[in-house]
């Protein structure tokens, strides 16, 4: 299907329509572009993500080195692409978030231990991650300084709905035709009690990729971008992560969600204020889910399609914790023990990208499914160390802002979708993907962009 290509004409028809340039123009003193730039970094926006998330990848099965099944994501040319259009202005930046400086400093890291390694399959991950982590980063947060000076969020809001429509009907329409790129994706069918299902990937390597991103878009739709039409974009983004029946993207978008409503909670109750809205939707997410786990388990026959149903996404039933977790505790343990009978060295400093994995019979590479354990074996307590720093640099802004002052809907949108997305690693190794690792970036760099917009306003 040639669908990708459409879009790329649609999408820059939208980033080329007239902006509204000068909201914050007069406060700002480091705005090096003008509107006809503006319009080049919209453009390089919007081409590096749809051949980020919309294209297909590239196989590369014929360097030795890597599993068979190894591709290459063409988000890395557009990248390239985005920097030709900019490049006179790229460098001239302010708003650089901490949490991307860090993630930087874990890129360089991880690449001088895969060099240490002498693995050639190692560096190369490596090399892609440093890419995308200096380059995506300056980029990004580059666009998103830009965005906020010139009083451009709601062409933001505009792309990035109708990103998250097109992925979305991506999503949908694969539940009934298959991938739309087949030679990328493996697996797409769960067995569930009574019946098979086919699970929607739409343009993704998988269900659980595109599980992943749904999650992020959802997290946005419903915190972070208002748009007139937006209602009926949420509905489909969530369609479409239901059809993805992934567990650990479900499961990571109720749990953002859940987080930042006890965080509204306290907000009141500090506040000397209690309000009974906000009880009643803190509590609606485990009453929910608590009343199917008892009808699932206790009370609905087995032939039922709702048992059935919610057995299929580990809810209720026989087994209940193994299909949760999709059986992801076995290779957690066995990660667990692989890291035992690791050197000390090892467990210090770590073995390089993928050291910890093994390749399997399909060409794939078989990790832990969890990204955590995976970052000890591949980059030992160092690295885990610099990737936690990455995320407390942002909690300690994010958590003073949300219980303080609430935080403004872009800000509530990132933080759900940042939990989301940590969770989903859980059972996942996504933070090695650029896919995700760039959108991580974008997170950060819409976080502190928001932030420092705010704080111009208010001076």
């Amino acid at each position: 299907m040639k669908i990708a290509p459409v879009l790329l004409p649609s999408l820059i028809t939208i980033a080329l329509k007239p902006t509204e340039v000068g909201l914050n123009h007069h406060k700002s003193d480091h705005i090096f572009t003008g509107p006809s730039m503006m319009k080049l970094y919209h453009i390089g926006f919007v081409v590096f993500f749809i051949m980020m998330l919309f294209f297909p990848k590239i196989p590369i099965s014929f360097l030795s080195f890597l599993p068979e099944k190894s591709s290459l994501g063409l988000g890395i040319f557009g990248l390239f692409l985005w920097l030709i259009l900019v490049y006179k202005n790229c460098f001239h930046i302010s708003v650089f978030p901490s949490g991307v400086k860090i993630l930087c400093c874990f890129a360089i890291y991880t690449f001088l231990i895969s060099i240490a390694s002498m693995k050639i399959s190692s560096i190369a991950y490596a090399s892609q991650l440093l890419i995308y982590c200096f380059l995506g980063g300056l980029l990004l947060c580059n666009y998103m300084q830009r965005i906020m000076d010139f009083g451009q969020l709601s062409t933001l809001s505009t792309i990035l709905i109708t990103f998250g429509l097109i992925y979305s009907i991506g999503v949908v329409i694969s539940v009934w035709t298959g991938p739309i790129y087949p030679h990328q994706v493996l697996w797409y069918h769960r067995n569930c009690p009574g019946f098979n299902v086919t699970r929607g990937t739409g343009f993704s390597e998988g269900p659980n990729m595109a599980g992943a991103i749904l999650s992020v878009f959802s997290a946005l739709l419903l915190f972070g971008l208002k748009q007139k039409w937006s209602i009926v974009v949420k509905v489909v983004v969530i369609v479409g992560l239901a059809l993805t029946v992934s567990r650990a993207a479900i499961i990571g978008l109720i749990i953002g969600i859940f987080v930042i409503w006890l965080i509204d909670f306290f907000r009141y109750l500090l506040a000397g204020k209690f309000k009974l809205k906000s009880l009643i939707k803190l509590l609606c997410i485990p009453f929910f889910i608590g009343c199917l786990y008892f009808l699932s388990s206790y009370v609905l026959s087995p032939d039922s399609t709702i048992k059935s149903v919610a057995e299929c996404f580990g809810i209720g039933g026989d087994g209940f914790s193994k299909r949760l977790t999709s059986n992801r505790s076995e290779f957690w343990q066995q990660g667990i023990e692989s890291l035992n009978d690791c050197h000390f060295l090892t467990k210090l400093f770590g073995s390089g990208f993928h050291g910890s994995s093994t390749t399997t019979s399909y060409g794939t590479w078989l990790t832990s499914h969890n990204f955590y354990i995976s970052l000890f074996g591949d980059f030992g307590l160092f690295g885990m160390v610099i990737f936690v720093i990455v995320f407390y640099k942002y909690f300690c802004v994010i958590f003073k802002r949300l219980i303080i002052i609430e935080g403004y809907g872009y800000e509530r949108g990132t933080f759900v979708a940042i939990i989301s997305l940590l969770a989903i690693n859980m059972t996942e190794t996504y933070f090695y993907s650029p896919v995700l690792i760039s959108i991580l970036i974008f997170l950060f760099a819409i976080q502190k962009a928001a932030l420092k917009f705010h704080s111009y306003n208010k001076s």
